[in-house]
C-alpha cells in the first residue's frame, strides 16, 4: 500500500524530503495517539492528566519511532536504496569511534544550550516534566531509559542518517547533505515539541552525527547517538529519582 501510495510522487523531489515529511507525521501521530492512550490508561493511577500525557509519549520513543523505521526504509527501498547504502559496520573501529563521538556530543550540547538559552529563553519546563512523569511513576524510567537512550535513537538514525543523508549526499555532494540533513532534523524536532528552545543543540548534535555516519557508516552514527541520549536521559532520572 505505500509503495503504491508513493508512486504519484515527482521523481524530482528527493526522496530524503519524502521520508523527512513521512517521519515528522508518522512520530506526531505516534506521541499523540500514546499521549491520549497514557491518559485514558494512566490518569487514574498517577493522577495527573499531564503527567499521564508525557509518560504514554515515552511509548511512542519505544513503539512508534521503530515502525516509522520500518515503514520509511521500506519506502525508501522501494525508491532505489539498498541495505547496503546505509553503510552498518559493527567493528570495533567504528563502534569506538561512535562512543567516542556520542560523549563529544555532550560537550556540543553543553554550549549549544547556552545559545538556545540566550536566543529562545530556558527549556527547563519540558526538563521538570520528564522529571515529573518519573516522580510520579518511578517504573516508568525503564521505558525512557530504553525509548529515549536506545531504541529511538537507533530508529531516528536508519532514517535520518542511513536513508536521508545518503540520498542528499549523493545528490548535493557531502557538505550540503551532512549540513541539511542536520537542519532538517532539527526542524523536525522543533515541530514536535512546538518550540525552537533546541533548535541549534539539535542541529549541533545532527552535524556531530552526521559526520561520524559519512565517516565511519550508520553504525558508528546510532552508536554515537545511543550514547548521548543514554548519558543525558540517565542524568534526567537520576535527578527524579535521586
Amino acid at each position: 500500500m505505500l509503495e503504491a501510495l508513493t508512486r504519484r510522487i515527482p521523481v524530482a523531489v528527493p526522496l530524503a524530503l519524502v521520508v523527512a515529511l513521512g517521519w515528522l507525521v508518522l512520530e506526531a501521530a505516534a506521541r499523540i495517539g500514546f499521549a491520549l492512550a497514557g491518559v485514558l490508561a494512566l490518569g487514574p493511577v498517577v493522577g495527573d492528566t499531564q503527567t499521564a500525557a508525557v509518560v504514554g509519549s515515552f511509548f511512542a520513543l519505544l513503539v512508534g519511532m521503530p515502525v516509522a523505521a520500518l515503514l520509511l526504509s521500506r519506502y525508501a527501498r522501494w525508491g532505489g536504496q539498498s541495505r547496503s547504502d546505509w553503510d552498518y559496520d559493527w567493528e570495533l573501529r567504528p563502534v569506538a569511534a561512535g562512543l567516542v563521538a556520542g560523549l563529544l556530543g555532550l560537550a556540543a550540547v553543553a554550549v549549544a544550550q547556552r545559545l538556545d538559552a540566550a536566543l529562545f529563553g530556558s527549556n527547563a519546563a519540558a526538563g521538570a516534566a520528564l522529571v515529573g512523569a518519573v516522580e510520579a511513576a518511578p517504573w516508568i524510567a525503564l521505558v525512557l531509559l530504553l525509548g529515549n537512550g536506545v531504541v529511538g535513537p537507533a530508529a531516528e538514525e536508519r532514517v535520518w542518517r542511513g536513508v536521508a543523508q545518503t540520498d542528499l549526499v549523493g545528490r548535493w555532494g557531502v557538505a550540503a547533505g551532512v549540513v541539511v540533513t542536520a537542519v532538517l532534523f532539527s526542524l523536525k524536532h522543533a515541530v514536535i515539541d512546538a518550540s525552537l528552545g533546541r533548535l541549534f543543540t539539535i542541529t549541533a548534535l545532527g552535524l556531530v552525527w552526521g559526520g561520524v555516519r559519512h565517516r565511519w557508516g550508520t553504525g558508528a552514527s546510532t552508536v554515537a547517538h545511543v550514547t548521548t541520549n543514554t548519558v543525558a536521559t540517565s542524568q534526567v532520572i537520576l535527578l527524579a529519582l535521586g
